[in-house]
């Protein structure tokens, strides 16, 4: 399924899973929790923090992150090379940008 959500000041949350998201927010926060697979997530917000919890549903995981002033916090080790995060190997294809945001990627959560 394809799933676009996009709000100007709003916080994006959403769960499940995606063949393919785009979230798009201008200051809202986005939290993503995935309760399944996922294909490709493109995640976009300018001032507002991304959070993708990935749960169980991956082994692997593969990101291309961009940002301007935000942190980048990631609680399970992985490769860093330029922008790119990696673990394992990528099941599916993340790409987050945010220009000030916070972005914050979490595995295994109870």
């Amino acid at each position: 399924s394809v799933v676009t959500a996009e709000s100007t000041s709003g916080k994006l949350t959403m769960s499940g899973s995606f063949a393919n998201l785009d979230a798009d927010t201008t200051s809202g926060d986005i939290r993503i929790t995935l309760s399944g697979g996922y294909d490709r997530l493109h995640l976009q917000s300018t001032s507002g923090d991304v959070l993708l919890d990935l749960g169980n549903t991956t082994n692997g995981f593969g990101a291309k992150i961009d940002s301007t002033s935000g942190k980048i916090a990631v609680d399970f080790p992985v490769e860093i090379r330029g922008n790119r995060y990696t673990d394992g190997d990528p099941t599916g294809e993340i790409r987050v940008e945010t220009t000030s945001g916070n972005i914050t990627f979490r595995k295994n959560v109870g």
